[in-house]
């Protein structure tokens, strides 16, 4: 993974294996004669920079005195002190911690595949990754091994899960929610500025509301900010936009160069997946696509060369109706199979049979991990919930716990007290984008008056062309909007993964994997959609690379 040699940690029952992260300036761990504290994540306590709050953390802990709703960030922390062992998560839940058979357990996922003796793929799971892009807890794509949820526990160690804040949908005025999200977000970002000063801080630019909310926010309160975008080989419309935001901020933008992924020789497409493998801790997730250079830890390293912290824009989506939902609420069923599951693909089961044992297990998980019982519908706060607690930590903070590999890198959209205090715009989100527009115009209306991707700026809002389309879903039902909408991408079939395979005669043999894995599944259909084909480019390299061990299940 790129890792330095790791420092050892004993008590009498446990062998603590911890490794600093690779880039950032600064320790992740601080010692105190036989006590430790240990941090998976990135956490700041009482308005320091992190490695000020490690010592803190440790000195309060050890004085019973630890002031838990100070500690901000996406995090594990594991305590050592007289021989006991205490694991303190944050309440987003973000921050992994995976089991194997109830004896070891670790930040990575890879590294349990690897000491297992076996792996049993788990099918359901699989079908969740492939389907929906993101994979739901406890469940991994092996049997043996578990990502440990809220309740989960682990012999002989104490956790201390940290919970969400109160929420409340009491009528409110919406300038004074705007003003209220916004004094949320300030404190936020006050409490991280002795961490930026330390680190210097590095943002991401696109087109879009989220990097622009951050940006807005970032000029607000730092100084010491760092742009870049991801260059691309013909002039996109985000590249012209992520040029002009820089320019406006008087900052330099950093696009560091790559290979396309059909322009690589095969052997740089074996070592672009075999880093990928790596550096992504052999989890796929949509967006985190092995084949591009974009996701390896070298491209990291040519991005971090002057900061050792990174935000990402995650969770900006709960400040607008980006689900278009316009009606009061949506059939549970509905919403569950065309809006989460079968968004990508459409529905690829080749028997009803295969889909109803498959969609029972997944709906009961969705609604426990909601807390909502077997309801029949759901309302626009369901749906926020479910991609602020649910979906973000199995799927887009995914990209967060690697980083953090790297350097310090958080998500401030999605910090518990922030996230759970966006609850109260959910009534007043209208039916488009205008609410986020909003935020970044009273931050900035200057920033907020340039151009963004989707033809409009945020001072203006969006266009009522842009809202009819967007919220043209809500006109005719679910099922026959998706299926309208994907006959219409059907004209338009992707070749790109049966082009990567023809390219690259190495992936034959990955290929051959997956009949394998997946036969309740049309893959035909899966490889000519974009965004699965590129997740089982992934998937094949992953079993390949496991293929000494794995066993499937009979059905």
């Amino acid at each position: 993974m790129g890792f330095e040699k790791p420092i050892l940690f004993e008590t009498n029952r446990y062998h603590i294996v911890f490794f600093e992260r690779i880039l950032a300036r600064g320790r992740d761990y601080y010692t105190s004669g036989q006590s430790a504290v240990l941090l998976d994540g990135m956490v700041v306590y009482r308005q320091q920079d992190t490695a000020a709050s490690l010592k803190t953390i440790l000195e309060d802990h050890i004085q019973n005195r630890l002031q838990t709703g100070e500690l901000t960030g996406q995090f594990t922390l594991i305590l050592i002190h007289n021989d006991q062992v205490e694991i303190i998560r944050d309440a987003t839940g973000v921050a992994s911690v995976f089991t194997l058979d109830n004896y070891v357990f670790a930040s990575s996922f890879l590294s349990l595949c690897e000491i297992a003796p076996r792996l049993t793929v788990n099918r359901n799971a699989l079908i969740e990754n492939m389907l929906s892009g993101a994979l739901v807890g406890p469940d991994t794509l092996f049997s043996e091994i578990k990502r440990m949820e809220k309740d989960g526990t682990f012999p002989g160690l104490r956790f201390q899960n940290l919970c969400r804040p109160e929420y409340s949908l009491k009528s409110a005025n919406r300038n004074k929610l705007i003003t209220g999200q916004l004094d949320e977000l300030d404190a936020y970002f006050y409490a991280l500025r002795p961490m930026v000063e330390k680190q210097g801080l590095t943002i991401g630019l696109t087109g879009g509301f989220d990097s622009r909310l951050l940006m807005a926010l970032a000029e607000r309160h730092y100084s010491n900010i760092h742009y870049f975008t991801h260059w691309r080989k013909t002039l996109t419309k985000e590249v012209v936009v992520a040029k002009a935001l820089s320019k406006f901020a008087n900052r330099p933008l950093t696009m560091h160069s790559v290979t396309p992924p059909l322009e690589m020789t095969e052997i740089q497409a074996k070592d672009n997946l075999e880093k990928a493998f790596y550096h992504c801790d052999g989890q796929i997730r949509t967006q985190l696509y092995w084949h591009e250079a974009y996701n390896t830890l070298d491209y990291i390293k040519e991005i971090y060369q002057q900061t050792g912290l990174g935000f990402h824009g995650i969770g900006g989506e709960q400040y607008r109706n980006y689900e278009r939902m316009i009606r009061p609420y949506w059939s549970f069923d509905a919403w569950l199979k065309n809006d989460i599951l079968y968004r990508y693909s459409n529905n690829v089961f080749k028997s009803k049979k295969h889909e109803k044992t498959f969609y029972k297990w997944y709906s009961n998980k969705i609604q426990a991990r909601l807390g909502i019982g077997e309801k029949k519908y759901v309302k626009r706060i369901h749906v926020k919930r479910y991609h602020n607690e649910v979906y973000n930590q199995s799927n887009r903070a995914v990209r967060l716990t690697l980083e953090n590999k790297a350097v310090f890198f958080t998500g401030p959209f999605i910090e518990s007290r922030v996230s759970t205090r966006a609850y109260e715009a959910a009534p007043y989100l209208g039916m488009g984008l205008d609410f986020q527009a909003a935020l970044i115009h009273k931050l900035n209306p200057k920033l907020a008056a340039i151009e963004s991707d989707y033809g409009y700026n945020f001072s203006e809002g969006e266009s009522l062309k842009s809202k009819i389309m967007g919220s043209a879903k809500e006109i005719m039902p679910k099922k026959q909007f998706y299926q309208l909408y994907h006959q219409i991408r059907k004209t338009r079939n992707d070749s790109f993964y049966a082009a990567y395979v023809n390219t690259f005669p190495f992936m034959k043999k990955i290929d051959t994997h997956l009949n394998e894995v997946l036969p309740a599944l049309d893959l035909n259909q899966l490889k000519q959609c974009r965004d699965t084909g590129w997740q089982l480019i992934a998937l094949g390299y992953l079993l390949d690379q496991f293929s000494h061990k794995v066993t499937t299940q009979n059905e």
